[in-house]
């Protein structure tokens, strides 16, 4: 058996960069930067502005240092064609005690049950961030680290509908999320001459998520199983839900409700079962040259991070 299909998609875009950079004694840097967007899946031109912030200093051991600050706006798109209300083929009606398929009638078209949003504007992300780098002992040990936190607004989510409207989703601006994150990396030169250097590296980052709003919509499924990955307002991007054990605060980890027999007892609604994120996620390195030989060893390790056992849910 064999299916063809035929689709188009035309979008049209257009975007406006400018740059301002100053600098001051050698050592202040300042950027202001500004991107005006315009795309033909939004409503309105958008302007996303950022700025960063970088000083230099050096003294003692330390070779190099900088402290960077930054912050700015991205967005996100919309979906093409998603203004208006399209017509959709290929349905069938099987409430019926005869089910009626179009396909038997020739073919034939309807008006699309998502609803068409001439509103859509981009998902905007907002982002501040600030970090060091260090370098020490002519530049033979190298740290660095970063903070950062972001927003996520506007969020682009099909938006469950009420059926006395006609429609069983609408794409809409509706979400939001954020993160909270942490990153840090090195580098150590232990030896450096014409035909043999070894040099250690590392680093490690951490990412706290969490979904803030879904506007009134309770899970959006991102998969599909008895055990899957949700969008769940209070919860990570990515939660596994599902049904679960009873217990008496009502959390994963609580006290469980036993039976007159002892046993535990199934939840008759899906909970959140855990996080598959992990806590963090880290490498170590080894970089080593010797006359025309190179050897590279990487160690990559992600901590925490639960995970469906399906043989053992069975």
């Amino acid at each position: 058996a064999s299916t063809v299909e035929n689709s188009k998609l035309f979008i049209r875009s257009g975007r406006t960069y400018g740059l301002l950079s100053l600098s001051a004694m050698d050592n202040l840097f300042v950027n202001f930067s500004g991107v005006s967007e315009d795309h033909s899946t939004i409503s309105d031109p958008y302007f996303y502005p950022a700025m960063d912030l970088a000083y230099q200093f050096t003294g003692g051991p330390l070779s190099f240092g900088k402290f960077r600050l930054a912050w700015g706006q991205v967005g996100v798109r919309p979906s093409a064609h998603r203004f208006e209300t399209l017509a959709e083929s290929g349905f069938s009606y099987s409430a019926y005690s005869d089910p009626l398929d179009v396909a038997l009638f020739g073919g034939g078209y309807r008006v699309d049950d998502d609803k068409g949003n001439p509103e859509l504007k981009p998902e905007l992300k907002t982002e501040t961030e600030f970090g060091m780098d260090l370098r020490l002992f002519d530049d033979r040990l190298a740290l660095g680290i970063t903070s950062y936190q972001n927003t996520i607004d506007d969020m682009l989510i099909n938006v469950t509908k009420s059926p006395s409207t006609g429609y069983d989703t609408q794409y809409m601006n509706a979400a939001k999320m954020e993160n909270k994150g942490l990153e840090l990396d090195g580098s150590w030169l232990l030896m450096n001459q014409e035909d043999q250097a070894l040099d250690l590296y590392f680093n490690w980052a951490q990412n706290k998520n969490e979904v803030t709003d879904l506007a009134g919509t309770e899970v959006i499924y991102l998969g599909t199983g008895s055990v899957n990955s949700v969008a769940i307002v209070g919860h990570p991007l990515g939660a596994l839900y599902g049904t679960g054990s009873q217990t008496e605060d009502g959390t994963v980890d609580g006290k469980l409700i036993l039976d007159e027999n002892g046993f535990p007892q199934i939840t008759s609604l899906p909970i959140v079962l855990g996080n598959p994120n992990p806590d963090w996620r880290g490498s170590l390195g080894l970089n080593a040259r010797f006359k025309g030989f190179n050897l590279n060893v990487l160690f990559e390790h992600s901590q925490g991070g639960d995970y469906s056992p399906r043989t053992q849910w069975v």
